[in-house]
């Protein structure tokens, strides 16, 4: 929704595809940022407020149109991994 590359409808119609199609999936990960290096990987934006809105706006929309199951991973990305790692297993 905050791209400004994306006309606002063409986010809308996303967004309400997107939420139609949640229930196929058994499990969301959510990844929280907090704690998270910002790194230039060339493709990411770098822009620390820019992405703090971003992580806003995917927490409203999961309270919005909460998944069947939603599972927050935070720590380390070595943390994030055997979070993820342990619910699957």
């Amino acid at each position: 929704m905050l791209a400004k590359s994306i006309v606002s409808h063409e986010k809308s119609t996303f967004v309400n595809a997107a939420m139609m199609l949640k229930n196929q999936y058994d499990v969301v990960f959510y990844i929280d940022p907090v704690g998270t290096n910002m790194e230039d990987n060339g493709v990411r934006e770098t822009d620390l407020e820019y992405r703090a809105n971003i992580n806003q706006e995917i927490l409203r929309l999961l309270s919005l149109f909460p998944p069947k199951k939603l599972v927050i991973l935070s720590g380390s990305t070595g943390d994030r991994i055997n979070s993820m790692l342990n619910y699957i297993d």
